[in-house]
């Protein structure tokens, strides 16, 4: 699971990486506030901590998992929210590509996360019927 993650994640930064270098023009990259690379960590850390935490509470025959990660991604919502304040609530057009990419990330990650929590509640699910 969390090989599959890493897998996915390698694809998409490669992509985003290679779009950044080679097709992306130097103008709308340079009113970026944020560097980003630190976008793409956030989010890769703050994913790869959910998936994580529901793989090892899976182990336990947790109930409640698909609870705890409702719980994460609310938090990561607003911690994300939080800590891309300037750029995400900015008015204007100087910042919309910067806030396409960061939603774009966003939505890629949560995404992963759905799907690799809803394996794990598959696999719980398919367990229980045993």
């Amino acid at each position: 699971m969390i090989l599959s993650f890493f897998k996915w994640t390698s694809v998409f930064m490669g992509i985003h990486f290679f779009m950044f270098k080679f097709l992306i023009t130097k103008d709308l990259v340079a009113p970026f506030v944020y560097n980003y690379h630190s976008v793409n960590l956030l989010f890769i850390i703050t994913s790869f901590i959910t998936i994580s935490v529901l793989y090892l509470l899976s182990k336990k025959n947790n109930e409640y998992l698909g609870f705890i990660y409702l719980g994460f991604s609310t938090f990561k919502t607003i911690l994300c929210y939080a800590l891309l304040h300037e750029v995400l609530g900015a008015e204007g057009d100087l910042h919309q590509f910067e806030k396409f990419n960061i939603i774009l990330l966003f939505f890629f990650f949560m995404s992963i996360e759905v799907y690799q929590t809803s394996k794990v509640l598959n696999k719980i699910s398919y367990k229980s019927k045993d």
